[in-house]
């Protein structure tokens, strides 16, 4: 998997900072679906800090 120029392999997790966001991936063993979960986008939204 490849996000921006960050290369996470099969089984594993890498945190990374793409421009001023920071992240954390994690890449399955098997090919299949993709998820995302964001939280924290607007300072005020809690709900989704407290959810993620």
């Amino acid at each position: 998997m490849k996000i921006g120029d960050i290369l996470i392999n099969k089984g594993e997790k890498k945190k990374f900072i793409l421009g001023n966001i920071s992240g954390t991936a994690f890449c399955g063993r098997n090919t299949g679906k993709t998820l995302v979960i964001t939280a924290g986008v607007h300072g005020g939204e809690y709900v989704g800090i407290e959810t993620a």
